[in-house]
Parts: C-alpha cells; sequence; structure tokens
C-alpha cells in the first residue's frame, strides 16, 4: 500500500514535468510536440493537418512520427540534417511519390511506416542505403507498405522477386495490386513475375520510330505507308464506288439498246423497199 501511495504521488509530479520539458523546448517545431526520454528525442506531429514535413525538425531527433496527416510526397529534401533518424511513421497521410535519395542520408534508419497511403510503384533505390548501412552494422532495418493501391506492372517486378524469397526488410502483409484490372486483389508475392510487366509507352518516351518501321516494312524509300482508313469513310467510299458503277452500267444498258435499236429499224427499211418497187411495176 505504502508503495502505491508512493507511486500515486510521484506520478502526477513526472506528468508535469514531462509536460513542462515538452512545452518549454524552444526548437520543437509548431504544431509538433517534442519529448526527450533517456537521451532519445521524439517529434510528434500526428494529426495536425500537415501537408508537408515540417523544416525546422530537430537535427537529433531520433523518431519522427507523421501519421494521420494530408502529406502527398516525400521529397530529397524532407529528412535532410536528420542524420539520427531511427524511426519514421509516415502511415495514414495521402502520399503517392517518394524521392529515390528522400532517405539515402539516414544511416541509421531502423524502421519506416508507409502504410494505407496513395503510392502506386516503388522504387528500389529509395531505401537501398538504409539497407546497406543496416547489413553493414548487423541491426534490423524494416519496412511497412501495407493497403496502398500498388500498381503491379514491371515497376514493382524488384519487390515481388524479394517478396517471394522471404524478405528481411519489407513487411509482405496487405501488400495488394490495385492495378492492372486483371491482377486486382491478388497479394504482390503470390504473382508469378512474368506478368508483371509494362505497356509501351507512347509519345517522346517511345524507343521506336515508327518511320523506320514503315521503311522496314515497304523498301521503297518514296512510298507512303499504307495507313488503314477510318471504318465511317470506307464506308462511304465503297457506297459511292457502287453507285458509279450502276450508273455506269445502266448507262451501258441504254446506249447498247439504242445501238440495236437502230440496228433493226434500218434492216427493216431495207426489206420493205422492194416491195414498194415490185407494187409500182405492177400498177
Amino acid at each position: 500500500m505504502a508503495v502505491v501511495r508512493s507511486l500515486a504521488e510521484v506520478f502526477p509530479v513526472l506528468l508535469t514535468a514531462f509536460i513542462a520539458v515538452s512545452a518549454a523546448d524552444p526548437t520543437c517545431p509548431s504544431p509538433c510536440t517534442c519529448t526527450d526520454m533517456y537521451g532519445e528525442l521524439t517529434v510528434s506531429c500526428a494529426g495536425q493537418g500537415l501537408t508537408e514535413i515540417p523544416p525546422n525538425i530537430p537535427t537529433d531527433v531520433m523518431w519522427l512520427n507523421l501519421k494521420y496527416n494530408n502529406i502527398t510526397r516525400i521529397t530529397s529534401n524532407s529528412f535532410r540534417g536528420l542524420q539520427n533518424l531511427r524511426g519514421v511513421d509516415l502511415a495514414k497521410n495521402n502520399i503517392n511519390h517518394i524521392s529515390t535519395s528522400a532517405f539515402r542520408d539516414l544511416q541509421r534508419l531502423q524502421t519506416v511506416d508507409i502504410s494505407v497511403n496513395q503510392l502506386s510503384t516503388l522504387s528500389e533505390e529509395v531505401f537501398n542505403a538504409s539497407i546497406t548501412s543496416a547489413r553493414q552494422e548487423q541491426r534490423n532495418f524494416f519496412v511497412y507498405m501495407s493497403d496502398n493501391p500498388w500498381n503491379c506492372d514491371c515497376g514493382l517486378k524488384w519487390l515481388a522477386e524479394k517478396l517471394k524469397t522471404g524478405s528481411h526488410h519489407y513487411s509482405n502483409r496487405l501488400i495488394t495490386c490495385n492495378k492492372p484490372e486483371y491482377l486486382s486483389g491478388k497479394e504482390l508475392e503470390n504473382v508469378p513475375l512474368d506478368r508483371l510487366v509494362c505497356a509501351p509507352k507512347l509519345g517522346a518516351d517511345l524507343n521506336v520510330n515508327f518511320m523506320e518501321v514503315f521503311n522496314t516494312v515497304t523498301p521503297t524509300p518514296t512510298s507512303k505507308p499504307l495507313l488503314r482508313e477510318p471504318d465511317k469513310y470506307r464506308t462511304d467510299k465503297m457506297s459511292f464506288n457502287i453507285a458509279l458503277g450502276t450508273a455506269g452500267a445502266v448507262i451501258v444498258i441504254i446506249v447498247v439498246g439504242v445501238k440495236i435499236h437502230e440496228f433493226y429499224k434500218q434492216k427493216c427499211s431495207h426489206r420493205r423497199q422492194p416491195v414498194m418497187e415490185d407494187l409500182e411495176t405492177l400498177v
């Protein structure tokens, strides 16, 4: 009972001191709270409606909580100068892009949570530096990335290969395909690698010169490639050709008929002429 009473008396004092330390830190960015527990600085900016990561986070921060915000992009400058960072919680934002160099300088990073965001793809380079450092120092490094609308194409083939072999750095929990449609709802680690393909890009990124293709098919340099006409145009042209042919046939029939009529008329006139001459002789 004495121990319980002592704890009950001490707890309010500790809580007051804790709040005082948090509020008294002039380096803590608004509207975040900063707490130093056993020499490890934690900065919490959770649920503050942030659209980007605050630029003035203390450089000695070890644990950074940024969940439940509206952050959309992680740039190469988002964590600049935070070399002591051990963990970053970015879950439940609206992140749709992470720069390949966003975590490059975070050599002591141990855990990153990018779950429940709007990520459709992720470059293998994003966490390469952190993984390399962790292996060299023989410590853990892990990334949580569940519940994102992943586009399971060639851009995520590298991740599928790691998940299939039992990755020690990437969580396979709820890594579900959203696109393409024929893979929607399937777990990425269960998708055959030969189905993770990318559609050909059109426009400036297309590596195929269409004129070269046509010249290959048609060897004559001056010849023009035959392009398929639109269906409506082809139908109208066909109808015109049929009508023109029909009209021509009718004209030919009429001309032939007139010629035949003239021929028989002339022939009949020649036959009647001798008969009239005989009648005149008899008279």
